[in-house]
């Protein structure tokens, strides 16, 4: 059985119901049959953000959605990082009709997958 344990860093003007997302990150572990202790932190950040994170770490001068970043040698126990831009997902979630808290869960659940091993290929 999976045990979730998420750290939270918001650095927007915008709030959601972190226990929500929590719920739907337990339940894909929970899907995916995952064993022992998943702890991650997720940052919502602005688009300036996560456009300086990908510049960083990728080389790519440009905003995105969602990034993962993997934590070998699990440093202070952490699984990983998400960084979610929360400009972004409000964009996002207006073009899909969508609430911006669905939006929210589903990069939460996609940079999840990335720290657990699962790819896009």
């Amino acid at each position: 059985m999976a045990e979730l344990s998420v750290l939270w860093q918001n650095s927007t003007n915008i709030s959601l119901d972190q226990k929500e997302i929590e719920q739907h990150l337990l339940a894909i572990l929970l899907r995916l049959k995952a064993v022992g202790k998943v702890k991650v932190e997720i940052s919502l950040v602005t688009d300036k953000e996560i456009k300086a994170l990908k510049q960083r770490f990728f080389g790519i001068n440009e905003p995105t959605d969602v990034l993962s970043f993997p934590y070998e040698g699990k440093i202070e126990d952490l699984t990983g990082s998400i960084a979610i831009s929360l400009d972004t997902a409000t964009k996002q979630a207006l073009i899909a009709g969508i609430k911006l808290i669905d939006e929210v869960k589903m990069l939460a659940g996609h940079g999840l997958l990335h720290l657990l091993d699962f790819s896009h290929r």
